[in-house]
């Protein structure tokens, strides 16, 4: 059981609100800068759910008293219209070479804000167990690799932009 005023509860509820605020925002003028916004508030929502405590898994699956907002996908691909490599996990030795699965990171943003908007949806409705456990368990079986995955190729497009611009000056 998490209490709804544990601290470590009290930094993820605020790390995922950064994020979909980041997100409901837009991107703005400066794509570079809105990718580095979201690298960073990633970043922190990685660390908030890595360090909350653990949890037993809520075997109940709470009716959702309120509609969860949903990303608006066809903005988010209108913003951040671009692709990147997820490579297979490290801990998983193929037996024979797999390609790299070609991901829309607009749709890995959206998946990500929709999971968010579900744990808050439920923390909100005072679920707080159940949220803390759909927060746990999505972490290290779904959205935590896309997290994951998709800080990786923010940085690598925020770095790659900063290199350009010091290349043409």
């Amino acid at each position: 059981m998490i209490s709804a005023d544990d601290a470590t509860w009290q930094a993820f509820l605020a790390a995922a609100k950064d994020y979909i605020e980041l997100i409901d925002n837009g991107a703005g003028s400066d794509l570079v800068e809105a990718c580095a916004d979201l690298h960073s508030s990633l970043l922190e929502l990685q660390l908030a759910a890595l360090d909350l405590p653990e949890t037993t898994v809520d075997d109940e699956d709470p009716a959702m008293v309120t509609e969860a907002k949903r990303a608006d996908r066809a903005k988010l691909k209108t913003e951040f219209d671009m692709r990147y490599l997820m490579s297979e996990q490290v801990l998983v030795i193929p037996v024979r070479p797999q390609p790299a699965e070609v991901r829309e990171l607009s749709e890995d943003l959206a998946d990500i804000y929709d999971a968010l908007q579900d744990i808050i949806a439920l923390n909100d409705q005072r679920y707080i167990d159940a949220a803390a456990s759909q927060t746990r368990a999505g972490y290290i079986e779904d959205w935590g690799y896309l997290v994951v995955s998709v800080q990786a190729a923010l940085w690598k497009f925020v770095a790659e932009a900063a290199i350009d611009k010091e290349e043409s000056t």
